[in-house]
């Protein structure tokens, strides 16, 4: 899904700080391991992002971090070229360096592994999980693609990113939702990862 419009954080909720200390921040669903498609690994300005969301009649509109230094009100939002697949209902940010390396990332029922982890806050009345390095929220009516956003400082490095799941734009959740063949999606964004994430 295509939005036409950036993130609104004047009605975001705060969630709490994450640290990206390698500079590199993957945008993903957590189901997917290291090496799938489908995800996107951007450089930001590294050190502490204030992390936050918005909900709608119980779900999550979009999700945002933001780098400590800077006044969200001051942000000039952009559209990545491509979008972000999910296939769990469930996105977010994660330093790079501190995501789990090799072919999963844990297991659903495993809630000391980073998937049951974030599976745990997400699936909570909350539908977040705040982990010191990452925050995953759930993705608005659940699997698809997303638009993500970015703004730039004035020496033009990233200092903020967003993923949108829900926007006024949408004039037609069946239009939306129904123009893809179920299994083309699967093969687009990488289902059998998330079958050996959550076992």
């Amino acid at each position: 899904m295509k939005s036409t419009q950036g993130p609104d954080l004047r009605f975001h909720e705060e969630l709490g700080p994450i640290s990206v200390e390698s500079g590199t921040v993957r945008v993903t669903d957590p189901c997917y391991a290291s090496t799938s498609a489908g995800v996107h690994v951007i450089d930001v300005v590294p050190g502490d992002y204030r992390a936050s969301y918005g909900r709608e009649g119980g779900y999550v509109r979009e999700v945002a971090i933001v780098h400590s230094n800077y006044n969200t009100r001051e942000l000039v939002w952009n559209e990545h070229l491509e979008s972000v697949g999910v296939d769990s209902g469930q996105c977010g940010f994660c330093d790079a360096e501190q995501y789990p390396k090799g072919g999963t990332t844990g297991d659903y029922e495993d809630t000391t592994s980073f998937y049951g982890r974030v599976c745990a806050g997400t699936l909570s009345e909350l539908s977040a999980a705040l982990l010191p390095y990452a925050v995953f929220t759930s993705s608005g009516w659940g699997d698809g693609s997303y638009p993500v956003y970015y703004a730039l400082d004035s020496r033009r490095r990233v200092v903020a990113l967003a993923i949108v799941f829900m926007s006024d734009d949408m004039d037609d959740i069946d239009d939306e939702w129904g123009g893809e063949d179920e299994d083309d999606a699967d093969d687009e964004w990488g289902e059998d990862e998330c079958e050996d994430s959550d076992g």
